[in-house]
Order: C-alpha cells, then sequence, then structure tokens
C-alpha cells in the first residue's frame, strides 16, 4: 500500500508541504473559518456523516475489503440474523474459507465464528439487518468529531481553538477515509475520544461512564487498543485521586467485561473443532487442541522487537506522516515540550505508548489505509497540534503561526482529498476485477482459484449466502465437479477467465434456500 497508496499521493503532500514556506494573507477569512467551525459542530458533524455515507458505495462499493474488515462484518450479520455462529454443512466449510485459521470452525458441526471480540460487529449488527451495514462507521466518523470538540472545549475555551481542532481532523484523509471502512479502529478512536471526554469532567457518574465506555471499547475487536490508550488516564487517577474514586471506574468497567467479554472469551474455547478433531469425533482432542492453540498464541503475542518489527513500524510512521494534515505529526511532538497542561501531557502519553506499545507485538497491520495501529490514539494529534498554538487558552494571534497550518489543512481538502478517494476506488475496483466471469445475479455461483493480488481472500459471502453472486473457493476441478454434483446437480456452466469458473443454477438450487433447508433439517 506505501506503493500503491502512498507513494501515488506524496507529491501532493509534498507540495502541500512547500506552501509552509510562503506567507498567509486575508487573516480575518481565516479566523471566520475557525470560528464558524467551533460554534457549528453539530452542523460539521452531520456533513461529515452525509459526505461518507455518499462516498461509502462509490469508493468502497459498500462492501468489506480486506479480511480483518470482513470477519467483522460476517459476524455482524450473524448477529443481525439473531445467531452466535454461522452454520453450514460441513462439506461446505472447504469451499467457504481459504485459511484454516481464518474463521474459529467448528469442522464437526459446520459452524464459523469471527475470531474477533465481539464489540464492533455488534454495533455494525442494527445497520447490517437494515440492508445498510456500510452507513455504520459514517456515523461513527461524524460522532467522533463532535466528541473532539467537546474535548477542545474542555481543553481551549476559544471557539478558533476549537474550530482549528476540527479543521485539522477532518481535513487528514486517515481520518476521514477511514469512514467509508470496515475497520474497527474508528470506533476504537471514538469510545477512547468519549472515554477521555467524561474523564475530563469530575463526578462520580462521569467516571462511572468513563469506565462503562472503557469497557465496551475492550471488546470492540481486542482489548490492546484500549489498553494502551487508557493506561496514562488510570495512573493519573490513582495517584491524584482517592481510592474511593476509582470504584465508580472500576463498577463501569466489570459489567460489560466480564458478561461480553469473559463470556466471549469461554463461547471461543469450545468453538474450535479442527478437520482431524471432526474427523476423531473427540471432544478430549478439540479441547486439547483449541487450549494448545491459546497457550501458542499467548507466548507468540508479545516478544522484543526485532528486524521485522522495526521495518513495519517504519513504514506505519511513514503512512501516519503521510495521511495526516501535513505538518501536523510534527507540531504534535512539539506541544508535548511546550505544553505544561497535564491534560496535554495525559493525551500525549496515550499516544506514545499506542505508537511504542506495537513494537512489542509480532505482525504488521497488514491492509489498511494510514497506520492503522496508532488510528485509536489518532485523536490526539489535532488536539496537541492546536495546543501547540494556544496561550492563555485561546489561539495566539498576531503573531499567527497556526495559519499556515490551516492553510495546509484546506489544501490538503482541495487536492489531496480528490486523490485520495480516486486511488481507493481504482484499488478496490481492482480488487473485486478479480472474479470469475458474472453478472451479479441470484442465481450465479462462482469458483475462485487462488490467482490474483487477493486470491481466496475474494471470496466474501454473508452467513446466509444471500449474494448475488455467491462466491465459492474452487479445491481443483475434481473436487469442485464433486461439490456441485452433491448440492447443485442443476448447475451450467456460464464463464470461465483466469479467476476462476462460473455457474448458474436453478431457481431452487440457489445457496441461500439449500442452506436455509438445511438449516431447518439441523434444527
Amino acid at each position: 500500500m506505501l506503493k500503491w497508496d502512498d507513494q501515488t499521493s506524496y507529491p501532493f503532500f509534498l507540495a502541500i508541504a512547500l506552501t509552509f514556506f510562503l506567507p498567509v494573507t486575508a487573516t480575518a477569512h481565516y479566523d471566520r473559518l475557525f470560528r464558524w467551525l467551533g460554534t457549528h459542530p453539530v452542523g460539521v458533524a452531520w456533513t461529515t456523516t452525509a459526505a461518507l455515507a455518499a462516498l461509502s458505495p462509490l469508493i468502497y462499493q459498500g462492501k468489506p475489503l480486506s479480511t480483518d474488515e470482513y470477519l467483522l462484518w460476517f459476524q455482524a450479520h450473524s448477529f443481525a440474523e439473531g445467531h452466535l455462529f454461522a452454520t453450514y454443512p460441513p462439506e461446505w466449510l472447504p469451499h467457504i474459507f481459504g485459511a484454516d485459521n481464518l474463521f474459529i470452525s467448528d469442522w464437526k458441526q459446520g459452524r464459523l465464528l469471527s475470531p474477533y471480540w465481539p464489540g464492533f460487529s455488534l454495533l455494525l449488527a442494527p445497520f447490517a439487518a437494515i440492508g445498510l451495514p456500510w452507513l455504520c462507521n459514517p456515523m461513527v466518523v461524524g460522532l467522533s468529531l463532535y466528541v473532539l470538540w467537546l474535548i477542545s472545549g474542555e481543553l481551549f475555551p476559544d471557539s478558533r481553538a476549537q474550530g482549528l481542532t476540527l479543521l485539522l481532523a477532518l481535513a487528514s484523509s486517515a481520518f476521514f477515509f477511514n469512514g467509508v471502512t470496515f475497520y474497527a479502529m474508528p470506533a476504537h478512536l471514538l469510545l477512547n475520544a468519549v472515554f477521555v471526554w467524561l474523564l475530563l469532567r469530575p463526578g462520580t457518574q462521569n467516571t462511572f461512564l468513563a469506565g462503562l465506555i472503557g469497557s465496551f471499547a475492550l471488546i470492540l475487536h481486542n482489548p490492546l487498543p484500549h489498553v494502551l490508550f487508557a493506561l496514562p488516564w488510570l495512573a493519573w487517577l490513582l495517584v491524584t485521586r482517592t481510592r474511593e474514586s476509582l470504584i465508580p471506574l472500576v463498577a463501569g468497567y466489570l459489567p460489560v467485561s466480564l458478561l461480553v467479554g469473559v463470556g466471549w472469551a469461554y463461547l471461543r474455547l469450545g468453538a474450535q473443532c479442527s478437520p482431524g478433531c471432526a474427523a476423531a469425533s473427540s471432544v478430549v482432542d478439540q479441547t486439547s487442541t483449541t487450549l494448545t492453540a491459546v497457550s501458542a498464541f499467548g507466548s507468540s503475542a508479545f516478544v522484543l522487537p526485532d528486524s521485522n518489527i522495526l521495518i513495519w513500524r517504519a513504514a506505519g510512521t511513514v503512512k501516519l506522516w503521510l495521511t495526516s494534515v501535513p505538518g501536523l505529526v510534527l507540531l504534535a511532538c512539539m506541544a508535548c515540550n511546550r505544553c505544561r497542561d497535564k491534560r496535554i501531557l495525559l493525551l500525549a502519553g496515550s499516544g506514545l505508548l499506542t505508537f511504542f506499545g506495537y513494537f512489542f507485538i509480532p505482525f504488521d497491520q497488514g491492509f489498511g489505509w494510514g497506520y492503522r495501529y496508532f488510528h485509536p490514539a489518532w485523536l490526539v494529534l489535532p488536539l496537541l497540534a492546536t495546543a501547540f498554538f494556544v496561550e492563555g487558552g485561546k489561539l495566539a494571534s498576531p503573531p499567527n503561526d497556526h495559519l499556515p497550518l490551516a492553510r495546509a489543512a484546506l489544501l490538503s481538502l482541495i487536492l489531496l482529498f480528490p486523490a485520495k478517494g480516486l486511488i481507493m476506488a481504482r484499488y478496490t475496483g481492482d480488487h473485486w476485477n478479480q472474479l470469475p466471469p458474472h453478472h451479479i445475479a441470484p442465481d450465479e455461483i462462482l469458483f475462485k482459484n487462488a490467482i490474483g493480488n487477493w486470491g481466496y481472500f475474494v471470496a466474501q459471502n454473508p452467513p446466509d449466502m444471500h449474494a448475488s453472486p455467491t462466491v465459492f473457493l474452487s479445491r481443483g476441478r475434481r473436487l469442485d465437479r464433486k461439490f456441485i454434483d452433491k448440492f447443485f446437480p442443476g448447475a451450467e456452466h456460464s464463464g470461465v477467465s483466469a479467476f476462476g469458473t462460473s455457474y448458474r443454477v436453478p431457481p431452487g438450487e440457489r445457496p441461500q434456500l439449500q442452506l436455509e433447508r438445511y438449516r431447518q433439517g439441523a434444527d
């Protein structure tokens, strides 16, 4: 993605960065813009939501792109159907997903479960139920802008400073364009922002609600993003407040963490049954295999940094710079040394701990727009950068040192955003062109082979198989033919390409109908 996305948009970024050496004129217009943004946060949030809702089907085609997004989307649709598991005939599983470790899979009962914690899928489920799953993240990003305004209001009484914070967030492509995706990271950012806003407002009720929000952040898709972000704030509370004041926070954290987090972990523990386990029909083997997998993950989840990790984090840092307003990251870092407000230092602590915490995680971020691992803490950047220019709670003007940054933000909106949007649309279009020939019809089934940039992972279907077309994985001509003869005997060959073959099936043999019959029989 550094080659496809960031390298392509880098000339725009560089050109905008060079404008810092040019003088700024019409300063009064900037002040009016800041004041308007700072006094109309609801309008800004709703306009952003509407823009992202319109762009998501165009740029992202309204469906998940990466495997991580698909797993969250898949589980959300299972929840929308009122089920924990997606159930299939066991013979279907080899033709449904391309890697044994993609889902938590029970090959004996034909059940699939997302490996991620369920919070974001629960958040996405109502949108999936009404057929608009792509609307979730636009609303999350719009709400995040409003909460950023609330936090800036606690930190900076000046409405112009609040407006500058909103402009810096809105004009950063990582913050904006993640709103058209299906990643959990925008929701992490939103919940961490609400968590901070509540803790900035003293009171037992706010402390309890902060714990409640934090507990839901822990189960969004994995606990680490919130743990890293929240640790400085928890340490601050422990040092500066009495132990009794921590009771509401703990009381807020416990219910969701125990009921959903621990419950989900227990559910996952017994949900795995490998092909070998299914063949042996042994519960003991199943439990042993699951415990071994958990133990292996626990021993490998945290490691000392090596050369690969350093390369991955360096690439992430480049993406962080190139997907933020030019100069934003630098000014945020400089604010850490300049500001003495404890609240600003706590925000900096959350950002630094999130950034450096992933140096001990032995995974690259895979696919993603911007630096995905840092995104839950991304909200600190516009707040810190604004704090750099604030004196006595107000933007210092003159000397108007913040205006070149504001101009760079506006130029990003005008020049960089169209380029980013076109790059994303082109990439997703190329992704979905790697399917066998089809006409997006409900009576089509496709068999996708491993050829192409994404190989098997282009095969993404909802749990109930109500997709047009339905995409199965090809396991070779002989096994595909055997599968078709058993479940789709009336299928007729309709096309072939380098990416696989396509068939048309009679109306009564559509995959969703076959699956409904199987589930009714299983019940």
